[in-house]
């Protein structure tokens, strides 16, 4: 987990229940994609580690406002029946999402690669030679595009989201009744 969302975890937390989450979501979209925009300004063969070490507490702030906030937002609106399949739904296209987003950033940086003409894979691990290090962290950057552009159209979706509607902790004891009642109606 980034430094950044180890702090801002718990305060978006306790902020997600009582903003609606579209705010965050945007916010935490919009931060993570400029973040990631200036560490491709920052990774160059002579890049910043101080300034990679602050970028990188943004990426964490921006991660804590999506991560928390996203599966609230999938599941907050549903019956209690459909939440476990809900749930699972969500969990695994996050997951193939994960995925196919990794294998996309991988084969987008072997085709720079091969664009700059530098090797996919050389077997031997050690120092880049001087030559070298631009063209890496050329094609290390060309390929991070590909992310900033998918951070921006979530952070334009994130937008329109609707507002949804926020339960209360302790529901009350007539909603509590119905819901066992619902429950117990099922088996």
């Amino acid at each position: 987990m980034h430094p950044g969302g180890v702090a801002g975890s718990p305060a978006v937390g306790k902020l997600s229940d009582k903003v609606a989450p579209r705010y965050l979501l945007t916010f935490g979209f919009a931060l993570f994609t400029l973040a990631v925009l200036w560490f491709i300004g920052l990774a160059t063969p002579h890049g910043s580690i101080p300034l990679m070490c602050v970028m990188s507490v943004l990426c964490g702030i921006g991660s804590s406002c999506i991560w928390a906030p996203l599966p609230a937002t999938a599941l907050r609106s549903l019956p209690l029946q459909q939440m476990g399949a809900a749930s699972g739904i969500y969990n695994t296209t996050r997951q193939v999402g994960s995925v196919l987003g990794s294998a996309g950033i991988g084969a987008l940086l072997a085709a720079r690669m091969a664009a700059h003409s530098l090797p996919a894979a050389s077997g031997e691990t050690g120092h880049l030679p001087g030559l070298s290090k631009a063209p890496y962290a050329s094609a290390l950057t060309d390929s991070l595009y590909l992310t900033v552009i998918l951070l921006a159209v979530c952070a334009v979706t994130a937008t329109f989201f609707a507002p949804t509607k926020t339960f209360s902790a302790a529901p009350s004891p007539a909603a509590e009744e119905k819901a066992q009642a619902d429950l117990a109606g099922q088996h």
